[in-house]
């Protein structure tokens, strides 16, 4: 709860409110849209999708954001050799889903794309 001073020194407390509703994560992947609750479900949606088009058996892994994290790999494991640290496992592929929304989506942009899709935030 928040509180203040009142002019007479007593405190006052103010009720707290939240919002019960979760913030999703919308995007369309070619004629596709996807909503998630999380980055981990984003990412689920989004492999079974790639799965479905045939897609994942034919990408080359691992596939790195960077030098020091993979996007997807066969083993929950980065190139310096620590483990992902939020793991999703799909049919024995790996994305690690430990980051901000905005890299998730930027991320799976990149995915797609070496799919032939093309993805909107």
């Amino acid at each position: 709860m928040k509180s203040f001073l009142n002019e007479d020194k007593s405190i006052q407390l103010l009720p707290q409110t939240f919002s019960s509703a979760p913030t999703s994560i919308s995007i369309k992947v070619g004629d596709t849209t996807f909503k998630a609750i999380s980055v981990s479900d984003l990412y689920k949606r989004v492999l079974e999708f790639l799965d479905e088009n045939g897609c994942l058996e034919k990408l080359e892994l691992p596939i790195a954001t960077g030098t020091k994290r993979y996007l997807i790999a066969k083993e929950p494991r980065h190139q310096r050799g620590n483990d992902f640290t939020q793991p999703v496992d799909y049919k024995g592929y790996y994305m690690e889903a430990n980051k901000s929304r905005d890299s998730a989506v930027r991320d799976l942009g990149k995915l797609v794309e070496q799919c032939g899709f093309t993805l909107q935030a």
